[in-house]
């Protein structure tokens, strides 16, 4: 009885440390092709990685921007991951995964990506070029250091999440959202890469001259409408 306690010991010892490296293991790492497209799975405008989400809260963000999209045509989707990496921020995890799907209609860009990721402990909110004049950037940051920041900070996701979204919802809905307000600017630079991609191809062309060539062009995702982002938005830790 007493040579088997030492054993007992031995075993309570390796379970405490068990316990600790489990509550210590870092998130999941995340790639843009791994975050299943939420229009293609089932038609809604959610996906939730990092389970933080209740069915409720899933149920009532599907329901507030289906109605958006119905009203205007602007798309919302929000996302939660456990973490970015291996992207080299959260910030630039949001510009792909938002121009990998195409959030927003084409030509309107009328997209928002409301992106949350447990590990980084980061929000990121991405616009598309036509939400910039409704959205600045500034007022962006100030939604999310107001109304998102201190409920995810408690760990509060459902009501994080919800405020957010409804502050965006409520900002689509009383502005136009339908065209495209894309600034000089944008324009001249997305013309200077339609020029430069033209002399490339005419270029392959002429030194590639009988062999066959294949294009892959990056997936728009499908469901959402081919809309893009050129960085637009804001972030915040939590």
């Amino acid at each position: 009885m007493l040579a088997s306690t030492p054993f007992k010991i031995q075993c309570a010892g390796f379970a405490s440390a068990a316990a600790i490296a489990s509550s210590t293991l870092p998130a999941i790492a995340v790639s843009i092709e791994q975050v299943p497209n939420p229009r293609q799975n089932n038609g809604g405008w959610v996906t939730d990685m990092a389970d933080v989400l209740s069915a409720p809260t899933e149920l009532k963000l599907n329901q507030m921007i289906s109605e958006l999209e119905a009203e205007n045509s602007s798309e919302i989707a929000v996302v939660t991951v456990p973490e970015t990496s291996p992207s080299k921020s959260p910030k630039t995890f949001a510009t792909e995964l938002f121009n990998t799907w195409g959030i927003g209609k084409k030509g309107k860009d009328n997209g928002v990506l409301f992106l949350v990721s447990k590990g980084d402990r980061r929000v990121e909110i991405e616009t598309g070029y036509g939400i910039e004049p409704i959205l600045p950037n500034t007022e962006v940051k100030q939604l999310i250091d107001d109304q998102i920041i201190p409920s995810l900070k408690q760990d509060h996701f459902d009501q994080g999440v919800l405020s957010g979204t409804s502050v965006l919802v409520t900002a689509l809905q009383n502005k136009d959202s339908g065209r495209s307000s894309r600034p000089w600017s944008t324009w001249i630079k997305q013309w200077w890469k339609i020029m430069l991609f033209g002399i490339l191809w005419l270029c392959s062309l002429f030194f590639n001259r009988g062999s066959s060539h294949n294009h892959h062009a990056g997936s728009s995702g499908g469901g959402f409408g081919g809309g893009s982002s050129g960085g637009g938005g804001a972030g915040g830790g939590f």
